[in-house]
């Protein structure tokens, strides 16, 4: 079979595969080596994202995970701002919600579930056209309370980085995916930006 075919058929079916994967609510974190034929590597940074939350610590877990799914995701490889970098990832935790979902006997509340709202808008750096945005982003996790406070903030805090996981595994995905549809990203500067569902569960 001709090279060319070959790579062809590899693409058709990596977008295949995302396809049938986002029908399904989940969208693939794609591997170092699924794209290294279609498209070449892109620089991309992704500077600490705002936190408009009473939460301190969100802006910085949602960058870290952002960070290290696309540095383990092919064609991105994660650089500095100030090493001018092709792609531009910027945004804000805007909300976070803790709701109650379930209660003991006593009407004391025993799990609850977070639900993170992101911003996110994916530039181009080279003409500073908007390439891709998800403007209400929304990712939940659940966990559970108990009387040991110190534990119940515990797993409080594990529900962020769980939440912000499943959210950077759907951006690195999607953002690929974008990529690859758009075949050259530098040929169309001015294309219509991609969104994704608001919601990850």
């Amino acid at each position: 079979m001709p090279n060319e075919l070959k790579i062809n058929l590899s693409y058709f079916f990596l977008l295949l595969a995302a396809v049938l994967a986002a029908g399904c609510g989940y969208t693939l974190g794609l591997p170092p080596s699924t794209t290294a034929g279609a498209v070449t590597s892109q620089t991309i940074a992704v500077p600490l994202l705002e936190n408009d939350t009473t939460e301190p610590l969100l802006g910085e877990i949602v960058s870290h995970r952002l960070k290290s799914q696309l540095n383990a995701t092919a064609p991105w490889r994660i650089v500095n701002t100030d090493d001018r970098p092709e792609w531009l990832l910027k945004g804000r935790v805007t909300v976070v919600l803790v709701t109650p979902m379930a209660f003991d006997a006593d009407s004391q509340a025993t799990e609850y579930r977070v639900e993170l709202h992101v911003n996110l808008t994916l530039t181009r750096t080279a003409d500073d056209s908007v390439f891709w945005s998800a403007p209400n982003l929304i990712s939940v996790a659940d966990y559970y309370a108990n009387q040991d406070v110190t534990a119940t903030r515990r797993s409080k805090e594990l529900s962020f980085q769980d939440a912000s996981q499943r959210l950077a595994d759907l951006v690195a995905g999607q953002l690929t995916v974008a990529l690859l549809e758009s075949k050259s990203p530098h040929e169309n500067p001015r294309e219509t930006p991609k969104k994704i569902p608001n919601k990850i569960q």
